[in-house]
């Protein structure tokens, strides 16, 4: 990865430099977490992971490509976050306040694009965004890791709980499962019991775990994104709760098998809706949303009827449909000819559907 890490970053500010003469801008700024660690190759600006800006920013111009950031972080940025790339380090004093006069001096009298909301600054976003839709191979190789390592952790975790543990606890072991692996747990959803069937994002509380868990994580490295869902019962499951995953499933197969290159986001949406409807469940599609494309961000879009976008060759999309008291969800990447799931479940159950004549394995629910 690291061998292709200057020609991926040269080809994303060359992507950039498209954008300036449409945009009529004369640089863009890219300081939004997300966007910082696409343009860097896995770069990570972040101190607080509560707000969407980090503490550096890149600036494109037509013929240059800045690091700006202030005196505090220059230091980890240079030797731990870019190092090697040919970015010039425009550093400004903490106590300065603001990158403004840096800007200034770089581009005197210059139109600034930027992909944060600033007073100085053209909104770019809705341009600059898409670019990140289709991966590169050196991202899928580090998406790759990142699915694995993120399924290992929802594993470890669904094999070592225990009744009586909070939905907090069980959080908690998500997270140390996760920072163990070198990856940041940017979403924990754990809902157990009855509370699955009430609760379609289930941010975790006290309620003690007595019967069935299902745990949702979304991890993060270098500005990508894991998705997944796994579901344990520690008493055989009945037969609603059999048929409901075994429909549940079923829809993801279907989603998974048709996220074929140029297919519309809203056609895999009129898709969904009918299958729930012939597996008898037709309006539990309006209780969660199906999920969408993915990469760095949880997700970028969700597919719906007015969704414009269309499968991308590159793309990272997480479908997670769900019905109450159930749901399935991985993270798969598109290619030309084949679809790869990346978080692909290891020594687990696995629920075999037939879709035309192809089988489709996903993951079962885990009973202890």
């Amino acid at each position: 990865m690291e061998i292709d890490r200057l020609e991926e970053f040269e080809t994303k500010v060359a992507q950039v430099r498209t954008l300036l003469a449409g945009e009529e801008v004369d640089g863009i700024l890219i300081g939004d977490q997300h966007g910082f660690a696409w343009i860097t190759c896995g770069g990570d600006n972040h101190v607080s992971l509560g707000g969407p800006t980090g503490s550096a920013s890149v600036l494109v111009t037509e013929d240059r490509a800045y690091l700006i950031c202030n005196n505090v972080e220059r230091l980890r940025l240079t030797e731990e976050e870019v190092a090697g790339l040919p970015l010039e380090v425009c550093p400004f004093n903490w106590h300065d306040g603001s990158d403004r006069q840096v800007i200034r001096d770089l581009m005197p009298g210059g139109q600034l694009g930027s992909d944060v909301p600033r007073p100085d600054a053209k909104d770019v976003s809705k341009t600059l965004i898409p670019l990140r839709y289709q991966l590169l191979e050196p991202e899928i190789e580090r998406l790759k890791w990142l699915g694995e390592k993120a399924e290992a952790a929802v594993r470890e975790v669904a094999f070592q709980l225990e009744v009586g543990e909070s939905e907090f606890e069980l959080a908690g072991r998500l997270a140390r499962a996760c920072y163990a692996r070198k990856m940041l747990p940017l979403l924990t959803l754990v809902a157990v019991d009855e509370r699955i069937e009430r609760v379609r994002h289930p941010i975790p509380t006290d309620r003690e775990l007595e019967r069935t868990a299902m745990l949702v994580l979304c991890a993060r490295r270098w500005g990508l994104y894991a998705n997944l869902t796994r579901l344990v019962c520690f008493e055989m499951m009945d037969d609603d709760l059999r048929q409901r995953h075994d429909a549940v499933t079923y829809i993801d197969a279907t989603l998974i098998l048709s996220s074929r290159v140029g297919t519309p986001y809203s056609e895999l949406f009129d898709q969904a809706v009918r299958t729930y409807q012939d597996r008898g469940y037709p309006d539990e599609w309006r209780g969660l949303h199906l999920g969408g494309a993915t990469g760095y961000a949880g997700r970028y879009f969700k597919a719906s009827p007015g969704c414009r976008e269309v499968v991308q060759e590159g793309q990272a999309i997480a479908w997670n449909p769900s019905i109450a008291g159930t749901k399935s969800e991985d993270t798969l990447v598109v290619g030309r000819d084949e679809i790869t799931i990346v978080t692909e479940a290891r020594d687990w159950p696995k629920v075999q559907h037939q879709i035309g004549e192809i089988v489709v394995p996903r993951p079962d629910i885990l009973v202890r």
